[in-house]
């Protein structure tokens, strides 16, 4: 019973959606212009932060990548601690 009612609110809010657009298209013909600029605009932003976030990615594999091969360059030198050779 509970989906049914899930189902025909949403139903009903598209049929309420459809019915503003048609009229703002009727009424406010130059609107639709409008929101198509902002739809760009928005598109245009949402790329820019996908970009953004990927520099972000691709910052933190490389910081990954050189601490990881300091790392490695560390544990591969012998330890001259270890391998001093006492004096006479």
């Amino acid at each position: 019973m509970q989906n049914e009612l899930v189902q025909d609110a949403a139903i009903r809010n598209l049929e309420i959606l459809g019915e503003a657009s048609n009229y703002i298209q009727k009424h406010y013909p130059g609107a639709a212009r409008l929101a198509d600029d902002k739809a760009h605009m928005i598109q245009a932003s949402e790329r820019i932060a996908r970009r953004m976030e990927l520099r972000a990615v691709v910052a933190f594999l490389q910081r990954q990548l050189l601490w990881d091969a300091a790392l490695r360059t560390r544990r591969s030198r012998p330890d001259p601690a270890r391998h001093r050779v006492a004096k006479m």
